[in-house]
């Protein structure tokens, strides 16, 4: 394995040699690279998957096909964590407010919560310019989904949980 120079000359994280800061070091790969799909030696089995298909709510037997913005939204482990805090906020007076109840006290986590959320969905879930949070159009359909999925996950988990 060879090294190769960087121009990192972070003090924090750079060694120290007679008190003079010393550039790091990382290793360049050499020879052939795999491909992340590339089977293991002698198992066949691939190393990893460059395709991301999880989804959280894979599992409960829905008796409808789940919209485009919950499939987004649950393509996480944390997807049944994001629901239930999603249909927590509306009625709340802002979400200040309503980080009070769901995080204790912190908003900024909140606030970064449901910005990724509506991200992923594609569209604005909780409408912000009211008095009380409210859900948009779009956001009320996705929140009623949201609470019946979130019913019929709590239905069939296992009683040890």
């Amino acid at each position: 394995m060879t090294f190769t120079k960087t121009n990192n000359w972070n003090s924090r994280t750079s060694p120290r040699k007679n008190g003079i800061l010393q550039p790091r070091y990382r290793p360049r790969a050499t020879g052939p690279l795999r491909s992340p799909t590339t089977p293991a030696r002698g198992w066949d089995l691939p190393i990893s998957s460059t395709e991301r298909r999880y989804n959280a709510i894979g599992y409960l037997d829905l008796p409808w096909t789940p919209s485009p913005a919950m499939q987004a939204v649950t393509a996480s482990p944390t997807a049944l964590d994001r629901l239930r805090t999603l249909i927590q906020i509306p009625g709340h007076p802002s979400l200040a407010a309503a980080a009070r109840v769901i995080y204790d006290g912190r908003d900024g986590a909140l606030r970064q919560r449901i910005t990724k959320i509506e991200k992923v969905a594609g569209f604005q879930i909780i409408d912000r310019s009211a008095s009380l949070l409210a859900p948009s159009p779009r956001g009320y359909d996705f929140l009623r989904e949201a609470t019946e999925v979130l019913r019929i996950a709590d239905k069939t988990r296992p009683k040890s949980q």
